[in-house]
């Protein structure tokens, strides 16, 4: 079955518009998606790369936290077309002590904007290819490829596929919502605040892997209709904005922020977080010990 499994991620067999490329892994189904049926002239269409990950097993984020590696992907694309970076959905923590990680389970949803060539014309069909690369982790690690391909007609008045739409809504539900906030770095801590009432904790994951260290306690104040997040920073700077997910629990329901953060000299200076109200990390995972082992040898946990 393994070695069947590792024939079929290899094919790269193109796809109807709209329906999927897919490819089986050891340890996970990935399939490629467009949202309609065929692209415009110099139009813009949706692609997600929808994940099944194995039971136990997890992918990483775009800042993979204390370890581990981030989805990497290479396109063919005809010549005038173009592709979008990766639009990831909200991470989790995942703790294989003593490391603290960024990533996701379950059935994560990869997005990114194909724009078509400008000089394509009605009637052509553009071929798309992506080779995409992730390390999936659980008490061991291992790094997986999956090949796809798309054919996409160029048409006038581009159709949704129905057949697509299930995946991009559970990719709109797994996206963080737009937050306006702030941050202050000063005394070897960075504070954020941002307008947002009944949150009864809260987690901030960077973009940048080198301000906060993962397993630095995060410590959390809620100020009436505002909420306070103060941490220990490995620099003494950072570039605005201030990107990343802003996670909070609220009766015990989750949600994701994206944070775009602007520099504020007049915010209350931090201090370092100390162990009052920070957040705690998630329960370790059984195994950790030789999960970690081995991903001292892969690059990952």
């Amino acid at each position: 079955m393994r070695l069947l499994a590792f024939a079929l991620s290899l094919v790269f067999a193109a796809a109807p518009a709209g329906a999927q490329s897919v490819a089986v892994t050891d340890h996970a189904r990935s399939a490629l998606y467009a949202e309609t049926a065929g692209v415009a002239p110099g139009g813009a269409v949706r692609l997600a790369l929808r994940q099944e990950l194995e039971a136990g097993w997890h992918v990483y984020w775009k800042n993979p936290g204390d370890s581990g590696l981030p989805l990497e992907t290479a396109w063919t694309l005809p010549a005038g077309a173009s592709a979008s970076a990766i639009d990831y959905p909200a991470p989790h923590r995942i703790l294989i002590a003593p490391l603290v990680n960024y990533g996701h389970e379950g059935e994560p949803v990869f997005l990114a904007t194909l724009t078509a060539p400008a000089s394509a014309s009605i009637g052509d069909t553009i071929e798309v290819g992506l080779e995409a690369t992730w390390l999936i982790c659980a008490e061991i690690c291992v790094p997986e490829t999956g090949a796809f391909a798309l054919s996409l007609p160029i048409v006038e008045n581009p159709a949704s596929d129905p057949a697509a739409a299930p995946v991009f809504a559970a990719a709109a539900g797994q996206r963080p919502e737009p937050l306006d906030a702030a941050f202050k770095i000063a005394n070897g801590a960075i504070a954020i605040e941002a307008a947002l009432a009944g949150a009864d904790s809260a987690y901030f994951f960077p973009e940048a892997d080198d301000l906060i260290a993962p397993a630095a306690e995060q410590k959390f104040e809620a100020r009436g209709a505002r909420i306070r997040l103060t941490a220990q920073t490995l620099k003494g700077d950072s570039p605005a904005p201030l990107k990343g997910v802003l996670q909070i629990t609220d009766k015990g329901a989750e949600r994701n922020f994206a944070l775009a953060a602007a520099a504020d000299p007049a915010l209350e200076a931090p201090r370092a977080a100390s162990a009052a109200g920070a957040v705690p990390p998630p329960a370790p995972s059984q195994g950790a010990l030789p999960g970690l082992l081995v991903a001292a040898l892969v690059g990952g946990a």
